[in-house]
């Protein structure tokens, strides 16, 4: 006989087969910059050291009770009878720790 051993090695794994242990985090739960589109063409672009999704909120409530004198977003959907696309908001930079700094250096 010779010297030679032999192993098994499955080719799935229980690891392989399971999800990641840690819930993915939805984008719009943490703070950075946001983008919410403008049926004018033009986006409007912020940041917050907020949740995301908490502001885009606050925004959509402006809009909704003609608040232009506490937005900037309300106060161009007002003026211009543009339909602003909340819906269609998007994450453009997130962040863990809110560096105000570092945030304005990544734009």
């Amino acid at each position: 006989m010779s010297n030679v051993s032999s192993s098994f090695k499955p080719l799935n794994t229980i690891k392989i087969s399971l999800r990641s242990i840690k819930d993915p985090i939805d984008p719009k739960e943490t703070k950075g910059v946001y983008l919410i589109p403008c049926s004018c063409g033009i986006p409007y672009i912020a940041e917050t050291s907020r949740s995301i999704k908490q502001r885009i909120g606050e925004h959509a409530a402006d809009i909704r009770h003609n608040h232009s004198c506490t937005s900037a977003l309300a106060e161009h959907s007002v003026k211009s009878k543009h339909h602003v696309c909340i819906e269609e908001s998007k994450v453009i930079v997130r962040v863990d720790h809110f560096h105000h700094r570092k945030l304005r250096e990544a734009i």
